[in-house]
C-alpha cells in the first residue's frame, strides 16, 4: 500500500542515496590526471532492497562500476597495441575503488576522492591484452580479453599451512587443461617446479 510506513522509510533511505554527491580523480602516473562524478542513475543501478523493502548497496553493481572505471581510466601503450587497445602500463585498483565507493554511499559521504591505481609497469613487463589477475587478497579473480574484464569470480586460494600457497608473480600461460579435478600431490610437484620459474 501506498501509505505503508516502510514505503516512505525505504523511499527516504533510496533518496538520502541518490542525494550523495561523489567525483573520482582518476590521476595514473605519467598522464594528466581526469575526474568524473557519478550520476544519479549510476548510482541508483547500485541500491538493491531486500525482502523487508530496506534499500541496500549491491556489491556486484559497485564492482561492475569499478571494473568500467578500470576499463576508461586504465594507463596503456598503444605503440604495442596489435590492433587492438594497447597493453595495460598501470591500472585502477578495482578491488580498492570497489571498497571505497561502497563505504561512501553506505555512510554518505559525498566530495572529491582520488581513485586508487595500481603500481605502473613499464611496457617491457607489461602483461598484454588477454590476461588473468588474481587478487589473493581479496580472494578475486578477473578474466581480461582484449583488455576488458570478461570474468569476475570469488576464488579459493592455496593455503601457506599446509604448503599448497599460491606462488606470487607474473607467468605466462603456455597450456591449459579443461574439466580437471586438481590432484594434491600432483599439485605439489607441480607447486615445486614452477617455484623454480623466475617471474618477469
Amino acid at each position: 500500500k501506498s501509505d505503508d510506513p516502510r514505503l516512505k522509510t525505504a523511499a527516504e533511505k533510496a533518496n538520502a542515496y541518490l542525494n550523495i554527491s561523489i567525483t573520482y580523480v582518476y590521476a595514473p602516473e605519467k598522464v594528466d590526471a581526469r575526474s568524473q562524478a557519478l550520476t544519479k542513475n549510476e548510482i541508483g543501478g547500485m541500491i538493491s532492497f531486500d525482502g523487508s523493502m530496506n534499500p541496500y548497496i549491491n556489491s556486484g553493481a559497485v564492482d561492475n562500476y569499478a571494473i568500467q572505471m578500470n576499463d576508461k581510466y586504465c594507463v596503456r601503450d598503444k605503440s604495442q597495441s596489435g590492433g587492438y587497445l594497447g597493453v595495460v602500463l598501470q591500472s585502477v585498483n578495482v578491488q580498492a575503488l570497489a571498497a571505497d565507493l561502497k563505504s561512501c554511499l553506505e555512510e554518505g559521504v559525498s566530495g572529491t576522492r582520488n581513485a586508487p591505481y595500481n603500481p605502473r609497469v613499464e611496457p617491457d613487463q607489461a602483461v598484454g591484452e588477454n590476461y588473468v589477475e588474481v587478487n589473493l587478497t581479496a580472494q578475486h579473480l578477473y578474466v581480461y580479453k582484449n583488455g576488458t574484464c570478461v570474468v569476475s569470480t570469488p576464488i579459493v586460494s592455496g593455503c601457506v599451512y599446509n604448503d599448497t600457497e599460491t606462488i606470487t608473480g607474473v607467468f605466462h600461460i603456455y597450456a591449459k587443461s579443461r574439466n580437471r579435478r586438481k590432484n594434491t600431490h600432483r599439485f605439489r610437484v607441480i607447486k615445486r617446479y614452477l617455484s623454480r620459474i623466475k617471474p618477469r
